[in-house]
């Protein structure tokens, strides 16, 4: 019986009757604050041999009135017939205001039979709304009682200039009794869409299949209006017609875009990482399945140009793991660096999202043909691309031990940890040659290794550090965090927390200026820190400079500086500056106790700094 209930009502729902949905019958008065809203949440929650027990929650009605209902039932080879000729029950009883969760039991039913039910609320004598959505079921005990959740697993997969694909994660339910989801009705609409209009809107009547993507299914919607936004939702109907919950719209627009799956099998849509980044074009998205891709398993490494390599003219795609990460990994195993990108200064670059590059080594000669020597884990050159949530560590370079920037390019690093590289410069980050932007924003830049900057190596760049922390990295030579020669004007370190980092000369930050001037003009100052702590470094005193090299200083903490807590001798005051203990909780996250005088509204002159340092209140004292 509810196999046959299941073909009804997808029969129905194919012929756009209302197996999902109210006959639309019209109420009889046109005054629209007379009616209540439509129950949009009628459901059958238990059965039995000859009765079925239905739930629903009030409807909101004009000036907060209380409401009756008008309920009727027909058999399911009679559901296209109007509302109006179905069998009318005894009305569930009692007034009943907005909000209530309401039950009723339907008796007098036959044994095993399938039945679909509906009601309509009123605030006035024959002033009914719209009907409500109808409730299916079986007058059986078994019967299945959990309608569907909503499908929340929801994206674009493809485009064309006049369709969409959408793919979706089924919802189940968790009913003994039910076999979960059996189908989806799928609806588009230039409008959101709600328990409302879910009926009104347009509805996918082309083939369901699965997707690449394991677990996903796919549906294409076709001749829409190019460049147009529409909204899209799922929901499930299981195999008695309960119709599932409403879960949240996506937005995609009608331009051309597609996805390309890869799992580590090599059995999705493109064998290896390098070949599906290589089929790439504008919009598209490369997802990218858990597992571990190494040199070996993808075979596509090459010595001097790395694992993978996107090449010039491969621009503004998105490349995303998956699962995260920690499940993950692309490595190479110490053959040759990870990942290369080769752009174009002015033009989108990728986006790269949820990986970890390790195992990367670039320690050839500089001048070979075959090996490489910059950017162990990353190279981008000449490439303005976004890299967010990565985690690049235990690679190996002679310049660039975790990523080496270089060229014009306006690169960004968002939410990323730099952790356990090792270079001759540079050993999280080396930055060269680039008067676009580079941006190192919420990133962890620790415990890495060099001769020269043992956290950044940059020359002749322009950067932002915003909310960075740069800790527990060794140079051997200069620049404990951070090394900088004759970068560009305008360089910042604005909330970023320097601290227990190890140097022989410049223990947190070392400057060399070749060409400044005795006092250089604002213009000319190269280095500007905003509520920027200096703390704990060792092996020298935190800043080392050369030539007077320009700085801007303010609302910046130098303090527990084990060999000298100095400033450079030649820095403009930017005001706000202060020697007091940060009050760390602890050197694991470095975030602030309470009283630490590093927080907004804690500053000892009462000066409006904001938060000094990359991290916010952690520990309660």
């Amino acid at each position: 019986m509810r196999q046959l209930a299941f073909l009804l009502a997808a029969a129905v729902c194919a012929t756009g009757l209302a197996a999902c949905s109210g006959d639309g019958s019209s109420p009889t008065d046109p005054v629209a604050d007379q009616l209540p809203a439509a129950v949009a949440d009628l459901r059958i929650i238990a059965g039995e041999d000859g009765a079925l027990t239905l739930a629903w929650t009030s409807p909101v009605s004009p000036g907060g009135k209380s409401v009756t209902y008008e309920l009727r039932r027909t058999t399911w080879d009679q559901v296209g017939a109007p509302f109006s000729s179905w069998t009318a029950l005894v009305a569930p009883g009692g007034d009943d205001t907005a909000g209530n969760e309401r039950e009723h039991r339907v008796a007098g039913l036959t044994a095993g039979e399938t039945y679909a039910f509906g009601l309509r609320a009123s605030a006035k004598p024959d002033v009914w709304s719209a009907t409500s959505n109808y409730a299916v079921g079986a007058a059986a005990p078994d019967h299945d009682r959990i309608r569907p959740g909503p499908v929340t697993r929801l994206s674009m997969w493809a485009a064309t200039d006049t369709s969409l694909t959408v793919a979706w994660v089924p919802a189940g339910d968790d009913s003994v009794f039910g076999t979960g989801v059996t189908e989806h009705d799928v609806r588009w609409s230039p409008v959101p869409l709600t328990v409302s209009n879910w009926d009104a809107a347009s509805r996918a009547t082309g083939p369901i299949t699965a997707s690449s993507r394991p677990g996903f299914f796919k549906v294409a919607i076709p001749d829409l209006e190019p460049d147009a936004f529409y909204y899209v939702a799922v929901r499930g109907i299981d195999e008695i017609g309960h119709l599932g919950a409403l879960g949240p719209n996506i937005r995609p627009q009608v331009r051309s875009m597609r996805t390309i799956y890869v799992n580590v099998e090599g059995t999705g849509d493109a064998p290896t990482i390098h070949e599906a980044v290589n089929q790439a074009t504008w919009r598209d998205r490369v997802i990218v399945g858990p597992g571990r891709y190494t040199w070996t398993n993808q075979g596509t490494g090459s010595h001097k140009q790395g694992l993978i390599q996107v090449h010039r003219g491969r621009i503004g795609f998105l490349v995303r793991s998956e699962a995260g990460p920690e499940e993950t990994i692309i490595d190479a195993e110490g053959q040759g660096p990870v990942m290369r990108l080769t752009g174009e200064p002015n033009e989108n670059g990728i986006i790269v999202e949820g990986f970890t590059f390790t195992g990367g080594n670039s320690t050839g000669q500089p001048n070979s043909p075959t090996e490489e020597y910059a950017g162990g884990g990353l190279i981008l050159h000449h490439s303005s691309s976004t890299f967010r949530n990565c985690i690049i560590t235990g690679n190996e370079a002679i310049d660039g031990g975790g990523v080496w920037c270089g060229g014009v390019g306006e690169i960004l690093f968002e939410d990323c940890i730099v952790t356990g590289n090792e270079a001759h410069t540079g050993g999280g980050f080396t930055l060269i040659n680039s008067s676009l932007r580079m941006t190192l924003r919420n990133t962890e830049i620790r415990d890495n290794r060099a001769f020269y900057g043992g956290g950044i190596w940059s020359y002749h760049v322009l950067f932002t550090l915003e909310d960075v922390l740069i800790a527990d990295n060794h140079a051997t030579r200069q620049g404990g965090g951070l090394w900088s020669l004759n970068v560009h004007p305008g360089c910042e370190l604005t909330r970023t927390t320097i601290a227990d980092n190890f140097c022989s000369l410049g223990s947190a930050i070392y400057v060399v200026r070749s060409t400044a001037t005795e006092d250089p003009p604002p213009d000319e100052v190269v280095l500007r820190l905003d509520g920027v702590l200096v703390t704990g470094n060792e092996g020298s005193a935190a800043f080392g400079y050369s030539m007077r090299a320009g700085f801007r200083i303010g609302c910046t903490v130098v303090w527990g500086n084990p060999s000298g807590d100095n400033r450079p001798t030649l820095y403009r005051d930017m005001g706000g500056n202060f020697a007091a203990d940060p009050l760390l909780c602890d050197q694991d996250d470095y975030t602030l106790a309470a009283g630490s005088p590093c927080l907004p509204g804690n500053h000892p002159a009462g000066t409006d700094c904001g938060r000094i340092g990359a991290r916010g209140q952690g520990c309660a004292e």
